[in-house]
């Protein structure tokens, strides 16, 4: 049997014994959630107000947004970027971090959906040879394309929701730099082709 959530005026009450003013806004969110969540969340303000409590107050004042978009264990990773900051910068290096909320969020779902150049790298050499048998380095860049050589290919994929789907893109985009390869296409006359769109 799980206990019930904190009321607003237990929230409020913990937000005072750390001394952290918040918007009334902020604890009505946080009275939504199960008492474990709640607990976590007000552990990690705990956290920022055992640093600074103008960091607690920065942290709790987006948390309600921080919440929307990440998981506890990314809010956590963020926070601990912002105290790293606020080590070597004081409170407005660490302001500016948080304010990099949507940034993080976006990177974190990146790790947890895409799949990184490095760890499909050797299978694609070997698709690439499988093609026609001739080796093309495969290399990171942040633009796709070839230059007959080498196919350039992007550092990590995250189109899709599952990481098969983003190793079956990654192997798309070498077939298609392979066939520029092959083929010649790369050769062609863009401008030339438009032309007959005017």
């Amino acid at each position: 049997m799980s206990l019930p959530p904190f009321s607003f005026a237990e929230i409020e009450e913990r937000f005072d014994d750390m001394f952290v003013e918040v918007d009334e806004s902020v604890i009505q969110h946080l009275t939504q959630f199960d008492i474990q969540t709640q607990d976590a969340l007000l552990v990690i303000v705990e956290k920022a107000a055992s640093t600074s409590s103008g960091l607690a107050y920065q942290l709790a004042n987006r948390l309600q947004r921080a919440i929307e978009l990440m998981e506890l264990e990314t809010i956590e990773m963020w926070l601990d970027q912002a105290i790293d900051v606020f080590d070597s910068k004081g409170l407005y290096g660490a302001i500016e971090v948080l304010n990099e909320l949507e940034s993080v969020a976006s990177h974190a779902q990146q790790k947890l959906t895409g799949i990184p150049f490095e760890e499909v790298c050797t299978m694609l050499e070997h698709f690439v040879i499988g093609l026609n048998g001739r080796r093309l380095k495969i290399e990171t860049d942040k633009k796709t394309y070839t230059d007959t050589e080498t196919i350039f290919l992007p550092s990590i994929l995250n189109r899709f929701a599952e990481k098969d789907d983003n190793f079956q893109l990654y192997k798309c985009m070498v077939v298609f730099l392979w066939a520029q390869n092959w083929f010649g296409t790369w050769r062609g006359n863009i401008t030339e082709a438009l032309e007959q769109y005017e």
